[in-house]
């Protein structure tokens, strides 16, 4: 790679980098929150992935060409753009980002377990086998979905630890302060995929079992039941949907969750 663009590309993202995370540190307005937050998340994965020489010297210089506005800039169209965020992902917009590490550059992977979060509390126990009836080849499917969400709950705390690691590494020599940063960057980029690949899988096979009622089929056996909580558990979102409907709002929201991730392959 052209070692001259290469260090303009990796200044100009980092100095946007650092302009967003400070808007992202200031700003009261929930809305422009989650837009700068999914920014700053794209622009730490073009980091990532130019400094473990994933990109090529056309992609840095489409890359330099496309990240060129500053927050400032950014603003000047903010309105449009917070209402496009809620327009484009409703769901999402509703669930408040909330920071279980406040390390530097966890800004967007504090956003992606603040939505699992909100998947695991609202939806996880509709999925279980005590709401949602399968036949027996599906119902196997689930548990290994079931079993995926726990390895990506374990990854995620693994990721916030790296954060930790790498921020002690500031007081490491200059050798092992890169190593471990390279450490963290390729775990990123793993995680990134993992979270791509789960959220994709499990769309699909909501949207199988939903192709399958909608066409008459008895995948999910018990799609007229009602959703029911006890009261020990509060108020919960799907309470009182019908199952089918609980599946389908599950599936929108996992279908906003993938376009959110935005990871190729798993849209």
């Amino acid at each position: 790679m052209d070692r001259e663009l290469r260090e303009q590309a990796e200044n100009k993202l980092r100095q946007l980098s650092r302009q967003f995370e400070l808007v992202l540190r200031t700003t009261k307005d929930p809305n422009q929150k989650k837009r700068v937050s999914v920014q700053l998340g794209q622009l730490q994965r073009n980091l990532a992935a130019l400094e473990i020489g994933e990109l090529s010297d056309e992609q840095v210089r489409r890359l330099l060409r496309g990240q060129t506005q500053t927050p400032q800039q950014e603003e000047e169209s903010s309105q449009e753009d917070r209402k496009d965020w809620t327009e484009r992902f409703p769901l999402l917009a509703q669930i408040s980002i909330q920071n279980a590490s406040e390390e530097p550059g966890a800004q967007e992977i504090n956003a992606i377990h603040s939505y699992f979060q909100h998947f695991e509390n609202e939806y996880l126990p509709v999925l279980g086998s005590h709401q949602l009836k399968l036949d027996f080849s599906h119902s196997q499917r689930r548990d290994v979905y079931f079993n995926n969400f726990s390895s990506l709950q374990l990854a995620i705390k693994g990721y916030f630890q790296d954060l930790i690691d790498v921020s002690h590494s500031r007081i490491m020599q200059n050798d092992q302060a890169d190593r471990m940063r390279q450490i963290r960057r390729k775990t990123y980029m793993d995680l990134i995929m993992k979270c791509g690949e789960f959220v994709s899988n499990m769309y699909n096979f909501l949207g199988n079992l939903l192709s399958d009622c909608q066409a008459g089929g008895n995948l999910i056996l018990n799609p007229d039941d009602t959703i029911k909580f006890d009261e020990i558990h509060g108020e919960r979102e799907l309470n009182n949907f019908t199952m089918l409907q609980g599946v389908e709002r599950i599936y929108l929201f996992l279908g906003e969750f993938a376009e959110y991730l935005n990871v190729p392959g798993y849209q």
